[in-house]
């Protein structure tokens, strides 16, 4: 106050005002007001400084966790893309990369990985095993290549759908879910569930069916709110057309739990490099207890759903490439093992002796007993040539074994990379574990298949023994697998499943020798024990009487 009232005075005495005291008054007043001002000007011109202090200060920390994003982005599409052993894991972790690099996160969006199943075939069932049946399976061309069809089109189709010329006929396919993630394992009772077809089936079959003919299957589907879809001929539903709110769509939603909630649907294809759909990554926004925020999915994750979907196409393109580097290979191993196990019956045959002479009659010998003796040699007989065709069938075996012996996780990943069942390697697989002691249940879908090639799958082969008997039941399942199957079909799928076959021929092959000289084993004790009734029946009979002949030659003779 000092200071402002001596700057009072000071200015009064330069003006020399003739009321002195109104001047200072107003000088005071007005210097009152103008501090006033200055302040509010000083705050406000501060504040802007940290305004635009702190809006810088979130650009670089937006930029830096767009970055950040990047980044994680970044390496988890690496890690996809070298994924290539199994389907199942790949599926699994694209669920669980779409879902947590999202904006909404797990607590508000659920992402699912579905394949395109078709059904599994039944081996056991009437009539699988029909002459029809093999002869459809000995066809050159497995059924997977049966499905595509040469298109008249220019070949083209949005988003890489059936390039060069090729159009895939999905129709007998379905829609089976493979893997999810969400909030704290919310959406795993999904996994295993499928979407049906039909006249009403659901709108992710426009990824896959052209609406018309010479239409075109949609890149993806993306609907903001499904409960206002509208489906074609006017019925309301949920999902719409290829990003358009409120566009006509081809399908129904169908609520999996069967009760309709609010929130978005996003569907992108797996698309391979043949062209070929393999499945859809899917998310919702469901609004349920759960999870989900039950608004219309972020631009920015659908842009993350389309590229986990390429990244993992890509990764099944990688293992699809490896298993034609291995199948390169699979004639020249099966021409040496091929050579090894004719070198195994080559040395058998050289240890061979020659024919053995007909028995004759010992002077004096009773006819039972010569029948008896014959009947002991005929069987021992037969007991050394099965004896020698088991010995022969097993060193088969045992060159087979080996060659299984040598195979490593490489050889079991090959065939586990198959995202659909290979149709021959497959039924081969599933006599395997006929033989080795599991149950149908346990193998009955291709995906419950891959679960069991693994390292105790290999220690149960080469602890497999011919010599033990087998169940019938399971016998027949094996050779209902094998029935109608040529090497050179398998031979066209996996090098691994080539193997297999020859173990299971070989195998079945020891297995049937192991029976057959054991029968011939029980034939030669029988008839031996029969030598033995009859040589002590004619030591204890009596003389018989002469006959007259006997009588009238003895007369003669004396």
């Amino acid at each position: 106050v000092a200071a402002v009232l001596v700057r009072a005075c000071a200015e009064c005495a330069v003006q020399r005002p003739a009321d002195p005291v109104d001047f200072v008054a107003g000088w005071l007043s007005k210097w009152v007001s103008n501090d006033a001002i200055l302040t509010k000007h000083a705050v406000a011109k501060r504040a802007g400084r940290e305004d635009a202090a702190e809006a810088v200060e979130g650009a670089e920390g937006a930029a830096k966790t767009a970055e950040n994003r990047e980044i994680r982005v970044g390496k988890a599409m690496a890690h996809l893309r070298t994924m290539t052993n199994d389907p199942d894991i790949l599926f699994k972790h694209a669920a669980n990369y779409a879902s947590r690099l999202s904006a909404a996160g797990p607590e508000g969006m659920h992402v699912y990985v579905a394949v395109l199943d078709e059904v599994e075939e039944d081996e056991m069932a009437p009539g699988a095993g029909s002459d029809e049946a093999a002869e459809g399976a000995e066809g050159e061309e497995p059924a997977a290549a049966a499905a595509a069809v040469e298109g008249e089109g220019d070949g083209e189709n949005d988003e890489g759908h059936g390039r060069g010329g090729t159009r895939f006929d999905y129709s007998d396919k379905f829609f089976r879910y493979a893997a999810a993630a969400g909030k704290r394992g919310s959406c795993e009772w999904i996994v295993g569930r499928t979407l049906p077809r039909g006249a009403n089936q659901g709108v992710s079959y426009a990824l896959v069916d052209a609406p018309e003919a010479g239409g075109k299957a949609r890149p993806w589907i993306d609907i903001s709110n499904v409960m206002l879809h509208v489906v074609d001929g006017g019925a309301a539903g949920a999902e719409g057309a290829e990003g358009t709110e409120g566009s006509r769509g081809s399908g129904a939603v169908h609520y999996l739990k069967g009760f309709p909630r609010v929130g978005a649907y996003f569907a992108a294809p797996i698309v391979l490099a043949t062209g070929e759909v393999m499945g859809m990554l899917c998310a919702d926004t469901l609004k349920t207890p759960a999870g989900g925020t039950g608004r219309p999915i972020h631009e920015e994750d659908k842009k993350l759903l389309r590229e986990v979907a390429v990244n993992a196409a890509a990764a099944m393109d990688a293992a699809a490439e490896l298993r034609s580097a291995a199948l390169a290979l699979v004639e020249v191993e099966q021409a040496a093992l091929g050579e090894a196990l004719a070198a195994a019956e080559g040395a058998e045959e050289e240890e061979g002796g020659g024919e053995e002479s007909p028995l004759e009659p010992v002077e004096g010998e009773d006819e039972d007993v010569f029948a008896a003796r014959c009947a002991i040699a005929s069987a021992a007989r037969a007991a050394r040539t099965a004896a020698a065709e088991l010995r022969r069938r097993r060193k088969r075996f045992v060159c087979v074994a080996a060659v299984l012996g040598e195979m490593d996780s490489a050889a079991l990943a090959e065939i586990r990379s198959y995202p659909r069942a290979p149709r021959a390697t497959w039924r081969v697989i599933k006599a395997c574990l006929y033989l080795t002691g599991h149950k149908k249940f346990e193998f009955e879908t291709w995906g419950l298949t891959r679960k069991q090639i693994g390292v105790e799958f290999m220690e149960e082969l080469r602890a497999a023994d011919p010599a033990r008997l087998v169940p019938d039941k399971a016998k027949r399942g094996a050779q209902a697998c094998l029935r109608g199957l040529k090497d050179a079909d398998v031979m066209k799928e996996s090098k691994a499943g080539a193997v297999f076959f020859r173990w299971v021929e070989g195998f079945n092959a020891a297995a049937d020798a192991a029976a057959g000289a054991e029968k011939t084993q029980q034939t030669l004790a029988v008839a031996e024990a029969a030598a033995v009734a009859v040589v002590a029946g004619s030591e204890e009979a009596p003389p018989a009487p002469a006959t007259g002949e006997e009588e009238e030659a003895s007369a003669a003779e004396a």
